[in-house]
């Protein structure tokens, strides 16, 4: 499955770890990972290796929990949770998460990632920063020794989130994640809206933002 719904403590407090709303896109938001077909994610290698390093970023990191995400032709949208060391067991197999209200494209942002102190940069250890970078890493390692294309840029450099605060905008955004395949020619990383906004660049016109 190309999307995962993952389980949820039924009991557990979400509002004492930081949730996170997460896009990251392809370098050029060139459609590496697959296709949309009849409104589904159809993973080819590349994006099957994709989910797999991002369900790994959850199985090798204790303070990492995955919530719903989705692999898209040229991106990633997932949700991810951090938690402090000294929450017991916040996501046992079992339970079913729902998806509520309709969340949009709005609901991303820019942050400053990776920030930069001297002209290196500096990642926290066990920071949403830190698990993205090994995430991309892995995924790019192992995309170019398929295609034998040492070196070769995978991911861009930086990538979105937005911070969860609350129950309704974490429902906003598993929606936004479940009803994204269905409407990806509406995507604004879909190749026909990059090309319009190049276009409008060329004469002149306002980028989006």
């Amino acid at each position: 499955m190309p999307e995962r719904t993952n389980p949820r403590h039924a009991a557990f407090d979400y509002r004492s770890f930081a949730a996170y709303f997460v896009t990251i896109c392809a370098h050029d938001r060139r459609c590496f990972f697959g296709m949309i077909r009849r409104g589904r994610m159809a993973l080819n290698t590349h994006g099957r290796i994709a989910v797999a390093e991002w369900e790994r970023s959850e199985a090798m990191r204790d303070e990492v929990v995955l919530d719903a995400f989705v692999v898209m032709p040229n991106h990633l949208h997932g949700i991810v949770c951090l938690v402090p060391p000294d929450v017991d067991d916040v996501s046992p197999r079992g339970y079913n998460l729902d998806v509520g209200p309709h969340g949009d494209a709005a609901l991303q942002k820019q942050s400053e990632h990776p920030r930069w102190k001297e002209g290196r940069p500096q990642r926290q250890a066990k920071s949403l920063g830190s698990m993205i970078a090994g995430f991309k890493g892995a995924v790019t390692t192992r995309i170019n020794e398929r295609r034998d294309t040492p070196g070769a840029s995978v991911w861009q450099s930086r990538y979105h989130d937005r911070i969860l605060r609350n129950e309704r905008e974490w429902q906003a955004c598993r929606e936004y994640i479940a009803q994204n395949p269905g409407r990806w020619a509406e995507d604004q990383h879909h190749p026909s809206r990059q090309r319009a906004r190049s276009d409008a660049s060329s004469v002149g016109g306002t980028d989006e933002t």
